[in-house]
């Protein structure tokens, strides 16, 4: 099992952008082994987005990253879950992933998609 997390241009927050080494680092230890784990700059590595990470990009911009894929699921977007929620999404089968309904689901609520 591998857990992915793809940021662009490191994890950002209102005040602070940390590096993908750290973030790597960190999510390395809160897995303790569980599985393994990859964290992808797209700013510095080549990354080609998947449909659904294609579509929230449209959505949303660059509030979409980061992303979150376990195995070739994709879990989460926009943020990095607490070690807990990670645990938690690595330990639960059978897994549900964000799918394209969800995706057009938030964009309506925002705004993003008129007329639907």
């Amino acid at each position: 099992m591998k857990l992915t997390i793809v940021l662009n241009g490191g994890l950002k927050s209102c005040c602070s952008t940390y590096p993908s080494e750290y973030v790597y680092e960190i999510v390395k230890q809160w897995m303790d082994g569980i599985c393994d784990v990859a964290v992808i700059d797209a700013e510095k590595e080549s990354w080609n987005p998947d449909e659904l990470a294609f579509l929230s990009i449209k959505y949303f911009d660059q509030q979409s990253y980061p992303f979150i894929y376990i195995d070739d699921l994709l879990m989460d977007v926009g943020r990095v879950p607490p070690k807990e929620e990670l645990i938690a999404m690595l330990s639960k089968e059978p897994r549900r992933g964000i799918t394209r309904h969800d995706l057009e689901d938030v964009a309506k609520r925002y705004g993003k998609i008129k007329g639907q």
